[in-house]
């Protein structure tokens, strides 16, 4: 939520409302476009509650806030968090962030355990991939091996 104009005020508060909405999903077992659903109704309470069930009182606190604030800045808020996940519309893009059937996930603690191997791959050559852009799988396998 980089867009100059609304970096000051909306972007930050629709990047809260956002990482909010994700870890509810996780927290239900609902994928990204389940998440991106609530986002339709800026009084959809189904985060906030699963937030509170999971434990995370102040995130759920600041979520309820954001849905109890006046229409227009409430709005602005939704808005600009539609806006920066507008692209979690298109099923071509969901199915990458879906987990599928039958398809396994990659656990990095059994990972290292294990004698397979992870390949970094780059479209354009070794090295290519801006720092900012990799795949986190090597930093999650490390996590996993200090485990």
């Amino acid at each position: 939520m980089d867009d100059e104009r609304a970096r000051d005020i909306w972007g930050p508060a629709g990047a809260e409302l956002l990482a909010a909405l994700f870890l509810a999903a996780k927290l239900a077992g609902i994928d990204l476009a389940g998440a991106y659903a609530w986002l339709q109704s800026e009084l959809e309470p189904t985060a906030v509650v699963l937030l509170e069930q999971g434990g995370y009182t102040a995130l759920a606190r600041s979520v309820r806030g954001s849905m109890e604030a006046p229409a227009e800045p409430r709005g602005s808020v939704v808005f600009t968090t539609r806006t920066a996940t507008r692209c979690l519309r298109d099923p071509n893009i969901t199915a990458w962030t879906t987990p599928w059937a039958g398809l396994d996930t990659f656990d990095p603690e059994a990972f290292v355990r294990s004698r397979q191997r992870l390949y970094l791959l780059s479209k354009d050559g070794g090295g290519s991939a801006p720092a900012g852009r990799r795949p986190d799988r090597p930093g999650a396998a490390l996590r996993g091996a200090r485990r």
